[in-house]
């Protein structure tokens, strides 16, 4: 692989993550680009083999179909394994075993990441905040904008080309390299994350307490009974589909005439 190839790879890959706001925001990034299966048909172009690239992608996207972040709580970095570990399903010679394998190894680096663009995002996002107090408008600018995207470039793009560059063993070896306080660091700032996610979540969400009822049924599932998400949401349709029956289909003005009749 030529150092033009893994720059534009790595590249995609920044455009990928999540709050890049180049291509239309989450919308057209991270929701489009950062699939395996899209990312398989820009790898393949870029590496002049686009029938392996499509193959490959769509081999890894199979593995990462029911993959859903719930309150900052991710199981893998998607855009990390869109990019690098597909483009080195190709290089490799696109067989899909390879290629899911290279995957889940560097999806489990990708969270790593991911956690640490997280805790520089509080330190941009606090400079921000006292650059609001004090009135200075191109400070939030800088601090909100500008820092929060140069972090989220560097530990993309960076990390992205020397994988490319380097091939896989550089990964494993990057991370026995590390040290154990950083990534213990990294694990707890992770933890963190996804409790106070989920709180803001569920505290918006759930306004009747019975609704804890079917969120501790989906947490039981997938906990204890070890249900994909594919397999909770279809039990989720299902409850709904009962709900909706057993407390019928009447509408606000129905309910008035049902208190009208009553009083009458």
């Amino acid at each position: 692989m030529s150092i033009l190839q893994a720059v534009l790879i790595a590249l995609f890959s920044y455009l990928a993550a999540e709050c890049v706001p180049v291509l239309m925001g989450d919308f057209g990034g991270y929701y489009v680009l950062s699939k395996p299966l899209a990312s398989g048909l820009i790898v393949g172009i870029i590496l002049g083999d686009v029938s392996t690239g499509v193959t490959v992608g769509a081999a890894v996207q199979t593995v990462y179909l029911a993959t859903m972040s719930v309150g900052g709580s991710i199981q893998t970095d998607i855009a990390v394994v869109a990019y690098p570990a597909v483009a080195l399903g190709v290089v490799s010679g696109g067989d899909a075993n390879v290629s899911i394998a290279l995957a889940t190894t560097l999806g489990i680096v990708g969270i790593l990441i991911w956690n640490g663009m997280e805790f520089c995002n509080v330190f941009w996002g606090n400079m921000a905040v006292k650059a609001a107090e004090k009135g200075d408008y191109k400070g939030v600018i800088k601090y909100h904008v500008f820092g929060a995207q140069l972090t989220t470039f560097l530990l993309r793009f960076v990390p992205g080309f020397l994988v490319l560059y380097f091939g896989a063993d550089y990964v494993i070896s990057l991370t026995n390299a590390a040290p154990a306080w950083t990534i213990h660091a990294l694990e707890i700032v992770g933890g963190v994350l996804p409790a106070v996610g989920i709180t803001m979540i569920t505290s918006l969400l759930i306004k009747d307490g019975t609704y804890w009822v079917y969120f501790l049924t989906g947490f039981i599932l997938i906990t204890y009974f070890e249900l994909s998400m594919v397999a909770v949401a279809v039990i989720a349709v299902i409850f709904a589909v009962i709900a909706y029956k057993l407390l019928g289909r009447s509408t606000p003005a129905d309910q008035e005439e049902d208190d009208m009749e009553v009083e009458f």
